[in-house]
């Protein structure tokens, strides 16, 4: 049987772009991203060492911009489903514009650094035709940090789609 391994979003962030795994300590990558969703520029930081290992790190910083998000109660998506787009997008909230500022301080894929949605993600319009249960619920994905993390799970895919199909250029 095959053992599954694990692979963070920096390692498959280094695959797409054919850098070595083995990046010198110092070494720092900027590179720019034109995927479907949005555009990205992103940064392999210089790697830290483990307290316990000698394994190391790198930080995977991402900052850009999206075109748009589409919120429900229980689902953030880059664009409307069938459903939601044959109900007018009633309950939906839609973010247009965002700017975005992540940092992945393990470069795992797993963890957004930031002390706040804001810090993250800014929406320059926001359209709410969830009423007030809108309201309620996007407050809620801001604090338990669900629309951090959904985001930033939209915007690795994103990347690595975009990076599959060689639409980046070198800094």
């Amino acid at each position: 049987m095959k053992e599954k391994q694990i692979t963070t979003f920096l390692q498959r962030l280094l695959d797409r772009v054919k850098l070595s795994q083995e990046l010198t300590p110092n070494e720092v990558h900027v590179f720019n991203v034109h995927a479907y969703y949005g555009h990205y520029q992103i940064i392999i930081g210089p790697a830290d060492k483990l307290l316990n290992k000698n394994m190391s790190q790198r930080c995977v910083e991402i900052n850009g911009a999206m075109h748009h998000l589409f919120i429900t109660k229980n689902n953030i998506a880059p664009h409307p489903s069938q459903r939601q787009i044959h109900n007018n997008l009633k309950g939906c909230i839609i973010m247009r514009d965002l700017t975005l500022h992540m940092k992945d301080p393990t470069g795992s894929g797993r963890k957004v650094e930031g002390t706040s949605v804001q810090d993250i993600l800014f929406a320059r319009e926001k359209i709410n035709l969830a009423g007030i249960e809108g309201d309620k619920f996007l407050k809620r994905m801001e604090n338990t940090g669900k629309l951090a993390k959904e985001t930033y799970k939209i915007i690795q895919e994103d990347i690595l789609n975009a990076l599959e199909n060689k639409q980046y250029t070198a800094e």
